[in-house]
Parts: C-alpha cells; sequence; structure tokens
C-alpha cells in the first residue's frame, strides 16, 4: 500500500523516464512517465488529474493523464522557462522569456500576457489559495500578483515588487494562509530573503556562504531550507531572529550531494525532506537526524523533485475513470471569453464534484460538462443578443440559440436529478 505522500522527479536526460514518482517512505517506484524531458521548474501537478511539463528545447508543453498515462502534446507561444498551476487547476501560468501568460485550463483561453520582468523568468509558484501568485526572473525582481486582476482587468501591475537581490533569483516558496504568508526567495547572490505577501513589507534576510539554487519551508514555518551550489542544504531558523536588522543564520547543515542542489521540497509533517542535486540523485532526508536514508538515482542532473500528497488514480487499481475535468488545448492568442461586465468566465471545478461516480460511468455526463463549458465560453451577453433583435438581425439566428440553450438546460436538469437523487425521471419538467 503506497504512503500518503509520494515524490515526482525528473532528470535532464529522460533516458529512463521523464517524470517518475516515487514512495516517499519506502522509495519504491510508483509510476514512471515516457517521452522527451522536463525543463527546470516546469513539471507540476495540474489539479489531481494530469502531469504537466514544459519541454526544455522546444516551445512545448507535454501533458500525461496520471492514471492512463495519455501523453498530449500543446504548442506554446515560446519556450517555457517556467510553469505553475493552482492548486485547484483551474489556472496555469508558464513563463516565456521575460513574460508571464495566464491560461485558463477548462476553455485553454489565455486571460492575460503580463510583462514586468526584464530577464527571463526563472520560477512561479502559487499561494494555497490560488488567489495569487508570484514570479522571479534573472533581473533580480520577485513580483507579487493578484490573479483575478490579471486574468480578468488585464492589469499588468503587480500587487508588490521586490527588487532587493542583487542576482538571478533562483527559486521561490509561498506558505500557507492566503494572503497573510510569507514568500520566501533564493539567489545566486547567496542570499535567502523572506516577504509578507499582505502588505509587502520586506521581513528578514539570510546571507549564507553559497550561491543558492533552492528553497522549501516546513509547514509551521519555523524553519526554512536552502539548496547551494556547493552541494550543502542549510537549514535555517525562522524563530529566533532577536536582531534588530532581521539577518537570519544557518543552524545547521544537510551533507551528501556532490553537486549543485536544485530542487528541495518537504513532507506535510515536516519530518522528511526531498533534495534533487547535479549530482544525478535525488535524496530523501530525515529532518530531525540530518541523516540521508533513501536515495534515488538518475542518469542526469535533476531538474524537478517535489512531493505531493499520493493521487488517488495512483494507489487505485479500478478501471480507469475519466478526469473531473475536460483538459483544453492552451490557445496562443488573447481570446479570453468574458462576462458583460468584463470579467474572465471561469468554470469552477467544485461544480463536477456533486456527481463524481456519475461521470466516471459513461461519457454522457463528460460531454455535458464540456458542452456547458463551450456554451459559457463562447456564449453572447443579452445586452448584445436584444440589440441584435431590436434590429431585426440576426432573429433566426438568437431563435436558433435560445431553443439549444433550452434543449441544453432540460438535458442538463434531467442529468441532475437522474445522477444525484438516483431517479429514473424527473418529477417535473423544468420551465421554460
Amino acid at each position: 500500500m503506497a504512503s500518503l505522500e509520494c515524490v515526482f522527479t525528473s532528470d535532464a536526460t529522460g533516458q529512463l523516464f521523464n517524470a517518475c514518482a516515487w514512495d516517499v517512505v519506502s522509495g519504491s517506484v510508483l509510476a514512471q512517465y515516457k517521452g522527451n524531458t522536463s525543463g527546470p521548474r516546469t513539471l507540476c501537478m495540474l489539479g489531481s488529474d494530469y502531469l504537466v511539463s514544459a519541454q526544455p528545447e522546444k516551445p512545448v508543453l507535454q501533458v500525461w493523464s496520471l492514471q492512463r498515462k495519455d501523453h498530449k502534446h500543446m504548442v506554446c507561444p515560446g519556450k517555457v522557462t517556467a510553469l505553475a498551476a493552482s492548486p485547484d487547476g483551474s489556472h496555469c501560468v508558464a513563463g516565456i522569456q521575460e513574460k508571464i501568460y495566464v491560461w485558463q485550463v477548462c476553455s485553454g483561453d489565455l486571460l492575460a500576457v503580463l510583462s514586468r520582468h526584464f530577464q527571463p523568468v526563472t520560477c512561479l509558484c502559487f499561494s494555497d489559495d490560488g488567489a495569487r501568485f508570484v514570479s522571479a526572473s534573472r533581473d533580480g525582481q520577485v513580483l507579487a500578483w493578484d490573479l483575478a486582476d490579471a486574468a480578468s482587468a488585464g492589469s499588468t501591475e503587480p500587487l508588490h515588487a521586490w527588487t532587493q537581490h542583487s542576482h538571478d533569483v533562483t527559486d521561490l516558496h509561498i506558505g500557507q494562509g492566503g494572503d497573510l504568508t510569507r514568500v520566501y526567495s533564493v539567489s545566486l547572490d547567496q542570499t535567502l530573503r523572506v516577504y509578507a505577501l499582505d502588505t509587502g513589507e520586506v521581513l528578514a534576510t539570510a546571507v549564507l556562504d553559497a550561491a543558492l539554487a533552492a528553497v522549501a519551508v516546513d509547514p509551521d514555518e519555523g524553519s526554512a531550507f536552502a539548496g547551494a551550489s556547493s552541494g550543502k542544504i542549510f537549514q535555517v531558523s525562522l524563530h529566533n531572529n532577536q536582531n534588530p536588522e532581521c539577518v537570519l543564520r544557518a543552524e545547521a547543515t544537510f551533507i551528501g550531494h556532490q553537486a549543485k542542489v536544485s530542487c528541495l521540497s518537504i513532507s506535510f509533517d515536516g519530518l522528511l525532506l526531498v533534495s534533487g542535486s547535479n549530482d544525478t540523485t535525488a535524496r530523501i532526508w530525515d529532518v530531525p537526524s540530518k541523516q540521508c536514508i533513501h536515495i534515488l538515482h538518475h542518469k542526469g542532473a535533476l531538474t524537478n523533485a517535489f512531493i505531493v500528497l499520493t493521487p488517488a488514480a495512483l494507489t487505485q487499481a479500478t478501471k480507469a475513470a475519466l478526469p473531473s475535468l475536460p483538459l483544453t488545448t492552451f490557445k496562443r492568442s488573447m481570446q479570453a471569453a468574458r462576462d458583460a461586465n468584463g470579467t474572465a468566465v471561469n468554470v469552477s471545478r467544485a461544480s463536477t464534484e456533486l456527481w463524481p461516480s456519475s461521470l466516471a460511468k459513461g461519457r454522457g455526463g463528460y460531454r455535458l460538462a464540456e458542452e456547458c463549458a463551450r456554451a459559457l465560453s463562447s456564449g453572447a451577453t443579452q445586452e448584445e443578443s436584444e440589440m441584435e433583435v431590436a434590429d431585426g438581425t440576426g432573429e433566426k439566428e438568437a431563435l436558433k440559440e435560445v431553443a439549444a440553450l433550452k434543449q441544453v438546460n432540460r438535458q442538463l436538469y434531467n442529468y441532475a436529478w437522474s445522477c444525484v437523487l438516483g431517479l429514473q425521471e424527473p418529477p417535473m419538467k423544468p420551465r421554460s
């Protein structure tokens, strides 16, 4: 039986696999995903159904269904240097050169292109509530963005801009707590910096003795871990901060890697630390004892390594179930669906979870979800329809659309009754 958490890793060669899922306790392989390679900071989970990454040398995203291991490609406007998905899987952001592209997953619409960095984006990270995300770049900037503002209003101004780093920012971490959390960044300038996401205040700085390439923070945010180019992993206490300059110091060191530590991630109980290195190994450490308990061997330098709760698709031996929400190919131009107020239409994943077992039984509900998403994405506003009818133009098209919408509404009503309440027929027909 698999443990509650697993580790996803990838290396630069792709000889054995593109990505691999490992049991974090036993170190055994749970699943392998083949095809090409994944660039640094581009491998991530898309909801609970998919694994997505970017090829390092081509403008292509590759997507695997976790259960069926289907491999799908999406062409992007350029080579992706950083990739992140919101915790609920509803949005995906990618760094392409110095720009940030924001997509809505269910429709594939490109909602925004943000341009505030001056050098290629190196990493992206979402807050735990998915409302905000943070970007970092080789220009030394760390920028905090509001997802709703960026996607709906087309705002290209970040909430906060932190410019304290003097060299490339190599990794980011956002703690727990939504807007009230803290942001952590590391850089080649040998510093780890801590910021308040709500106020934008710089809270603390740790100056270490090597260029830093990775950062992770334990769940209670009592300790930060920084991976260095020397192969060391520094543990920095965030509680023992008594000096007025807010300068933190390393209190412990994990020693074992022979080359740069490029990836760090910590378990949900804070007891296990996963590190990936250019020495072709990923290591699982026991945090209290600082001892390495597993070595995961690869054929090349590690490009990604992170811990997640083990997806149900990796533990269930049942027949492959349909994903909870359709995945549409990402568009390469600005074609976002917007409502009458200029707000991007978002189909929530939660709405499909009312009848998850029914969706797994057949294609009917799955097609219905796709039709609803398309209707919401491409439907005209009420004001536009009324103007066309008043002008005498498009009256036939309007009547056809109304009839089609009534039919979809009737199907949705009947399907809800049959699937949610277990009835064969609804007690009454909906009003037209």
